[in-house]
């Protein structure tokens, strides 16, 4: 009985752990790129554009810091109103 309370427990550690790291490393992912940084920058959505192609874009312009988590906020947060224009 020892060694499956052992076991629980590690599992236990293991998931609280996980889940620490996971919201250690969103927060830093989807924290602006510099902060202080207060300059207006012009970005430009054309006809054809979706969320999931303005992440290169974005990337490209040092606008976010990983195309790969702007894609997971997206899909989690399901956007609906891309207009065009800048």
């Amino acid at each position: 009985m020892k060694v499956v309370k052992k076991i629980i427990l590690g599992l236990l550690l293991l998931g609280i752990v996980g889940v620490v790291t996971l919201v250690i490393v969103a927060n830093i992912l989807t924290a602006p790129v510099n902060p202080k940084d207060k300059e207006v920058i012009r970005f430009e959505v054309v006809e054809n554009d979706t969320f999931y192609s303005l992440g290169k874009k974005l990337l490209d312009m040092d606008l976010i810091k990983s195309e790969f988590a702007y894609k997971v906020y997206v899909k989690l947060n399901k956007p609906d109103n891309l207009q065009m224009g800048i």
